[in-house]
């Protein structure tokens, strides 16, 4: 494998389809004709990330890519509090996205987010390409730049939902408003490093409408702006190595800033409580490992990831006549592992085990362990299963089923791919 630093990055969007050699091998390729072909993909694909079909449509002079996905999902909770067997599902996600390349240097993306209850566009914005190198700046509402796979859309990943502690500690995904600069380095023949500086005016944190659990942060907004010293930060150093001719390895510290924010907390009976004017740092690490071979067969993944979050971190309401608001502001640690087995035919078994400290007084520890199984149902068609079992430190453990089924048409993607 060889990563070609001299040719100018034509996009950081939408990996393709194939091995993890074999795409980053292709990527390189592509690269080498991005002046010809302005619309081709210059990536690199990380282990775990996910892969993508392609259109494309010439209008105008404006290469459009269409992308769709559906996210259909049911859950049976079984033993535990508050659980009896009850069946609950439905659409957790419908998506449709936009990606018009408007020059070699200039794109831009928007994905619009539907629910049960309704659409919204939950992101927009323009890429530009054209400052120097490899390098390039983002403009508007999008995931952070964060760890391992915020950026993805939870239907992208390996696994049917974000481990316990990202749900926990950032909710299942953080939307921002703001500017990143970026830019991707080669530190050898066999080895690229990208890093990434963002700087945000809004910050939106979204629990998972099925199977969610209520953020530690409810109601959290980012107040007035937009002064230097009170945007939100974000920050991430990556790198991807090559191991022997079949394994890639990546590396990567984030960070993530909030230094003046609000919150907003509804009781039980209906009294509204906040705080204004708090603070917290989210610290990440995160390693992964792909092998696979030339002939895409059998091919393994394992990943670990690890965050801390520091400062305000919780709010909740506590008491009655009247209610009152609790902070809670302490240091807290949670880290996942994941580990997968995919074979030729796409059919791919996996187990992800995630435990963490709660931002509640006494951080009792919450563990999840959750064993899934995957099978596609023709090119872009998959059904999951998975059986999960949570135990919370001072409650009684609990059991869940998933079934998740996922389609997807046309080009389908996020804004970074590793």
């Amino acid at each position: 494998m060889r990563f070609l630093p001299s040719a100018p990055l034509q996009s950081l969007a939408f990996p393709g389809s194939g091995s993890l050699r074999g795409a980053v091998l292709m990527g390189a390729a592509l690269a080498l004709v991005g002046s010809a072909q302005a619309f081709q993909d210059r990536y690199v694909t990380s282990p775990g990330m996910p892969g993508s079909g392609l259109t494309g449509k010439q209008v105008g002079g404006v290469k459009l890519d269409l992308g769709f996905a559906v996210d259909l999902r049911s859950q049976i909770s079984l033993d535990g509090p508050g659980r009896s067997g009850e069946l609950d599902g439905g659409l957790r996600g419908l998506d449709a996205s936009l990606r018009a390349q408007f020059n070699r240097d200039l794109w831009g993306f928007a994905l619009v987010e539907g629910t049960e209850q309704e659409l919204t566009l939950s992101q927009a914005a323009l890429v530009y390409q054209g400052l120097s190198g490899s390098s390039y700046l983002r403009l508007g509402r999008l995931p952070i730049d964060f760890g391992k796979q915020m950026q993805a859309r939870p239907y992208e990943l390996p696994y049917p939902e974000r481990p316990g502690v990202l749900r926990a500690y950032l909710g299942d995904q953080v939307l921002a408003t703001g500017i990143t600069y970026g830019d991707v380095f080669a530190t050898g023949e066999h080895s690229t490093l990208r890093a990434s500086l963002g700087l945000f005016t809004q910050t939106e944190r979204q629990s998972s409408p099925i199977g969610g659990r209520p953020l530690s942060l409810p109601g959290m907004e980012i107040l007035d702006g937009p002064r230097l010293d009170e945007l939100a930060v974000n920050a991430r150093l990556t790198g991807l190595v090559d191991v022997g001719a079949e394994g890639i390895f990546q590396w990567g510290f984030s960070a993530h800033s909030v230094p003046d924010f609000s919150v907003a907390v509804v009781a039980s009976d209906g009294t509204s409580l906040g705080a204004e004017h708090l603070q917290h740092w989210i610290y990440g690490m995160d390693l992964t490992f792909g092998l696979s071979d030339e002939t895409e067969g059998p091919a393994w993944s394992a990943g670990w990831e690890g965050l801390i979050a520091d400062g305000q971190v919780g709010a909740r309401a506590v008491g009655a006549g009247p209610p009152t608001l609790a902070l809670f502001e302490e240091q807290i640690f949670g880290q996942y592992y994941w580990l997968e087995h995919q074979r030729r035919s796409g059919r791919a078994l996996g187990l992800l085990y995630s435990t963490f400290e709660q931002a509640q007084a006494g951080t009792p520890q919450e563990q999840e362990i959750s064993l899934y199984f995957s099978r596609p149902l023709g090119e872009r068609s998959t059904l999951r299963f998975q059986v999960s079992h949570r135990d919370v430190e001072g409650e009684e453990p609990s059991e869940r089923i998933l079934v998740q089924w996922i389609g997807l048409a046309g080009r389908l993607g996020h804004a970074l791919d590793w």
